[in-house]
């Protein structure tokens, strides 16, 4: 099984997140598209999935949060950032350096 960074990279270098493809730029949409086309596994998808749950959890969002939105709460996105701008401009590095990702300030 790879790891949750791992996973995140299979998914945009399988060109499921930020592409034309609708709602592609919600990575939770698409982890769904890489589980349905058989790039990464139902444990990867799990995985990966609680991983974005918790972190959103760690910034005080709820599960349902925009990730940009998590961001822009502790300074590390845009105020002026929708989410497709975000995903393709920002979105890709963020998910693909997952394991570096910005951390709340305690």
């Amino acid at each position: 099984m790879r790891t949750v960074q791992e996973t995140f990279r299979a998914v945009i270098e399988n060109g499921h997140y930020a592409t034309d493809q609708e709602r592609s730029e919600f990575m939770c949409w698409a982890l769904c598209y890489a589980l349905m086309s058989g790039d990464i596994s139902l444990d990867e998808f799990c995985a990966a999935k609680r991983a974005v749950v918790e972190y959103l959890a760690e910034l005080h969002h709820t599960a349902g949060s925009l990730m940009y939105a998590a961001l822009q709460g502790i300074g590390a996105c845009p105020e002026s950032m929708s989410a497709s701008t975000w995903a393709s401009e920002c979105g890709k590095a963020f998910y693909y350096n997952w394991d570096k990702r910005p951390r709340q300030e305690v």
